[in-house]
């Protein structure tokens, strides 16, 4: 017993550790991310209780949320008979079948370590995580004082794409942070100090890296998240519940005045970070040119309802872009995974992939209105910043954010399936 609990905890964490792995220097983690995260997959349905596993497979599967991501898979897989490119297709079902069943391998470790266990295991990872994202971002830093020490601190080449970290990518980077920091909540709502304060120096170090990094859909993610941790604060009707805004608030206001001080100090621009946020326009310049990759592909969507394939919208947007030339001349993603599902694999199935989300945000809001519970505000949270990323860049591809998606879906479904054993 004690050799199968130590076999799920062990994946939970592998889990993790297949994400930060770069085997032989690749350049893009991307691919053996999903070789890593796939083969641990397949190392676990090896070893696993089958009985046991399969009864959990066959009661999860009466859950109205399984049989819309299953009915999500059998339509994103109906679109081999339309689809261009075969290995485009194979190649993108692979990774939608590896994050489900991911998702039912961690909902299985995380009900037989139970709940509490896995929100522990969980909170550990992320640290760890936190921690080592924070030192990979803040590294170039590091190393220009290792070199010539503080004395010519005002002469670093500051930039945002300096802090761009684990990802390779600033907007990447930024998403992952926010996307993992809904679980620092649980560490706030400790009636222990000390970890409060542990966490509120957490969100000191994330704020500054995320402040940094001036990643647009951060700025907006993080204002819905303060809101609706400040709603949730304010229906518990409890004056002490307030004060934990100030383990938030205090870092938050901290890490602005100190960022805010190096761009109008060391960077190039001598802008205030005040400035750099409010000049942010929403046009089709400023935003990378996602309008008119958003307007392709509902006109692509307008005139193939059904879709042209899994995985060939890489090449279905050819056309859209050919006139451009330029250094932009094949958008590898729509930069909205909705858009981009409807234009593959056709308008219902990216309506059913919406309604999944639905689903969870719809019982997370049910179950917090009777109790008020710090959980399920943290799940509905992870899912709306998700959401936000989703309709702005393609999270969709990115092995580290399915499997922080996955997480949270998977806390989800443990929680349903403990309620129905009651």
């Amino acid at each position: 017993m004690k050799l199968q609990l130590l076999f799920y905890y062990s994946f939970i964490v592998l889990s993790f550790g297949s994400i930060l792995y770069q085997p032989l220097g690749s350049y893009d983690m991307i691919g053996p991310q999903w070789f890593q995260l796939s083969l641990l997959n397949f190392i676990f349905i090896l070893f696993v209780n089958k009985s046991k596993f399969l009864e959990f497979i066959i009661k999860i599967s009466k859950t109205l949320f399984v049989k819309f991501y299953l009915l999500f898979l059998i339509l994103s897989i109906s679109t081999f008979f339309f689809a261009s490119s075969k290995s485009f297709y194979f190649h993108d079902l692979g990774r939608l079948l590896c994050s489900f069943i991911f998702l039912l391998n961690a909902t299985f470790c995380f009900i037989c370590i139970g709940l509490r266990n896995a929100l522990n295991v969980l909170l550990v990872s992320f640290l760890f995580l936190f921690l080592y994202e924070i030192y990979l971002s803040t590294l170039p830093f590091f190393n220009f004082f290792k070199i010539d020490g503080f004395s010519r601190w005002n002469l670093i080449d500051y930039s945002s794409t300096l802090f761009k970290g684990i990802a390779g990518n600033k907007n990447i980077t930024a998403a992952l942070f926010m996307l993992k920091l809904p679980f620092l909540l649980f560490l706030i709502h400790n009636k222990n100090y000390f970890i409060k304060l542990i966490s509120s120096i957490l969100f000191l170090l994330i704020f500054i890296v995320l402040l940094f990094l001036q990643a647009r859909a951060t700025y907006i993610s993080f204002s819905f998240f303060l809101f609706f941790y400040i709603l949730f604060l304010f229906l518990y009707k409890k004056k002490k519940m307030l004060l934990n805004l100030i383990f938030i608030l205090i870092p938050f206001f901290i890490a602005f005045t100190f960022v805010n001080f190096i761009n109008q100090n060391v960077s190039s621009n001598n802008e205030s970070l005040v400035s750099s946020i409010s000049s942010i326009e929403l046009n089709n310049e400023s935003s990378s040119n996602r309008f008119s990759l958003w307007s392709d592909a509902v006109d692509h969507i307008i005139e193939y309802p059904f879709g042209v394939g899994l995985g060939n919208w890489k090449l279905e947007s050819i056309p859209y872009w050919k006139q451009m030339g330029g250094d932009y001349q094949v958008p590898y993603h729509a930069h909205n995974d909705f858009l981009e599902i409807a234009a593959e694999s056709g308008i219902y199935t990216s309506l059913i992939y919406l309604f999944l989300f639905g689903i969870v945000i719809y019982y997370c809001f049910i179950y917090f209105s009777k109790n008020l519970s710090i959980f399920y505000f943290v799940i509905f949270s992870g899912l709306f910043i998700y959401l936000i990323d989703a309709l702005l860049n393609f999270p969709l591809e990115r092995t580290y954010m399915q499997l922080l998606l996955h997480i949270y879906f998977a806390l989800y479904l443990t929680q349903q399936y403990l309620k129905s054993e009651l």
